[in-house]
């Protein structure tokens, strides 16, 4: 876990020094702690959420994205005690019985202002990490942005920062059923709220980034149903099955040529990505 407080010393001693180049240093180091808090916590989720899943990479909509499709425990303010049983194991019935016993804490996860975050990771880029373009009106070209601006920021993304140093614990999984799934490519576990694969015909990407599997989910009959999402081919020398994930095709583009090797006689078929048409009468 990042040690929030080393952090903000270490930009708050650049925002001393006060240079330009050093100001402009702490808005980059600003920039890469909110993201490092937030990608933190998505780490904690990699086993629920494909990175083929994400369909924004900034680090506000990571976290909003895991929340909404896995679990809002991902920014919630928790803090974790325990305590021990021991005898009294069998006289613990009720809610006040539990309350009764010697806790000790475990530790706080804090809650982030994802809004605020959010607003301070672009602003920081926007004053401090991009030379501006000029215009007919500008004199000359600077550098660097304005001190006084960029220092604004990181003072409030530090403010942000100490608003979260006491967070010494951060808590990931999913409290509920989940449906697992074993990649037959890569052997990856893939786990799923059950709650969101009832609806019906739901894709699951593989978690593996490299991995091109994906598989259609059913509930039917209170049983998931699972099949590999793919497309299928006839070889042209042995008329075998030819099996190729979705995913393979989801970077190619038109005139893009995917060589297929036939796993039964290894002759090699060619699928070409092309448009195709469809002529419907009129009704």
């Amino acid at each position: 876990m990042l040690d929030l407080s080393r952090k903000i010393a270490e930009i708050e001693k650049l925002l001393e020094e006060g240079s330009d180049a050093s100001v402009t240093y702490a808005a980059l180091e600003c920039r890469l702690t909110i993201e490092y808090i937030c990608y933190e916590r998505f780490k904690l989720f990699h086993s629920y959420l494909s990175p083929k899943d994400m369909e924004r990479w900034q680090p506000k909509h990571i976290v909003k994205q895991v929340s909404e499709d896995i679990s809002d425990i991902i920014n919630d303010e928790v803090t974790v005690s325990v305590a021990s049983r021991g005898d009294e194991l069998n006289e613990l019935v009720t809610q006040e019985d539990y309350e009764k016993l010697d806790y000790k804490t475990l530790g706080t996860q804090k809650s982030v202002d994802l809004s605020k975050a959010h607003k301070l990771w672009n602003s920081l880029s926007g004053l401090a990490l991009h030379v501006h373009l000029p215009s007919v009106d500008d004199e000359g070209q600077n550098f660097y942005g304005s001190t006084e601006k960029i220092k604004s920021k990181v003072k409030a993304a530090v403010d942000l920062f100490n608003g979260l140093k006491n967070g010494d614990l951060i808590i990931g999984g999913f409290l509920g059923e989940t449906f697992n799934i074993e990649c037959v490519s890569c052997g990856a576990l893939i786990k799923k709220p059950a709650m969101k694969l009832k609806s019906g015909n739901v894709v699951v990407n593989c978690i593996s980034p490299n991995c091109p599997e994906s598989y259609l989910v059913n509930y039917m009959n209170g049983e998931y149903v699972t099949e590999r999402n793919v497309f299928k081919f006839k070889c042209n020398g042995c008329g075998h099955d030819l099996d190729v994930p979705h995913q393979t095709f989801s970077k190619l583009h038109l005139n893009s040529n995917l060589e297929i090797t036939c796993g039964n006689c290894q002759s090699k078929t060619s699928v070409i990505m092309r448009p195709l048409i469809k002529f419907e009468k009129n009704t």
